[in-house]
């Protein structure tokens, strides 16, 4: 795992939240530099829909095998999961929702509205969807 990456993990204080934002902003950081934006924006705009579903499915494929190492540092208590199963189904929702925000970044005309537009699916899954 990443170095930064993990020390984002450790200061976010369990919150699952947290590490999933810092692990996309990490990525937007260290992998979209402003000098490729333009280059890869060009690629996913002429991309047609099934295209996209393949660079997902592949970056999904492709997904870190040690992402359960940070589940020691989770804290369970504020989430309503009753076992590990749980937390790993919470866990792929939010893979998912971040890698598809990745992807989706580059067809975005600013980095602060693709940011934005995820933070609100973030949002909206933390919250849950049915009315309490």
């Amino acid at each position: 795992m990443n170095k930064e990456i993990k020390n984002n993990i450790i200061e976010a204080n369990g919150d699952i939240f947290k590490i999933f934002i810092s692990m996309y902003d990490c990525m937007e950081n260290n992998f979209a530099k402003e000098e490729d934006i333009k280059l890869y924006k060009k690629i996913f705009e002429n991309l047609k829909t099934s295209e996209d579903s393949k660079i997902f499915k592949k970056f999904i494929e492709e997904k870190p095998k040690k992402i359960k190492d940070f589940y020691e540092y989770i804290d369970t208590s504020k989430l309503r999961i009753n076992s590990n199963e749980d937390l790993e189904t919470v866990e792929k929702i939010l893979f998912t929702i971040t890698a598809k925000a990745i992807v989706m970044r580059f067809k975005y005309d600013s980095k602060e509205k693709a940011r934005e537009e995820y933070l609100k699916q973030i949002e909206y899954l933390k919250y849950g969807i049915l009315k309490q």
